[in-house]
């Protein structure tokens, strides 16, 4: 079977190797819908489930929220006798039910949305560092390709 009577023609033929080149030179010039991610953030939703914070103040150590986890990403560290709830964000599924669970509303999501490092061991926030608000400037991994960034742009001036 030829090649033009699978595209009903000579004409049909054509068009189907014109019309993809025509559709990305349209594409081309028109201005980017996608975001430079490292370099520049959007605001997510209302109600995004994102990181989790623990306000200490609150937090009445009942651990509820580590009994309820689907995951067992929380787990717990007694520290002056008081247990606080740690958690690896690599295991979380971001489900929300230790925020629902929490009798004082200590645990709150967050819209914070990545967690950029190099190493696994980073993703497991102490009870302590639950307690502070991220942010997205004191990341290791976008400071480091800011620098890549900015070598780049010294070199190639």
């Amino acid at each position: 079977m030829s090649i033009t009577k699978r595209v009903n023609g000579v004409g049909e033929f054509i068009r189907t190797i014109v019309d993809p080149v025509i559709l990305g030179f349209r594409h081309l010039f028109r201005p980017r819908q996608t975001i430079r991610y490292p370099f520049e953030y959007y605001e997510p939703a209302d109600g995004y489930r994102g990181r989790i914070i623990n306000d200490l103040e609150k937090c009445i150590n009942c651990m509820l929220c580590a009994r309820i986890c689907p995951d067992k990403c929380i787990s717990q560290k007694i520290v002056e006798g008081k247990k606080w709830p740690e958690i690896d964000f690599g295991r979380c599924c971001f489900c929300g039910f230790c925020v629902w669970v929490c009798p004082p509303d200590s645990l709150q999501m967050t819209k914070d949305h990545s967690f950029p490092t190099y190493n696994k061991e980073d993703l497991f926030y102490e009870w302590d560092e639950l307690g502070e608000y991220p942010d997205p400037s004191s990341w290791r991994v976008g400071k480091e390709i800011k620098q890549k960034k900015i070598q780049h742009e010294m070199v190639f001036e």
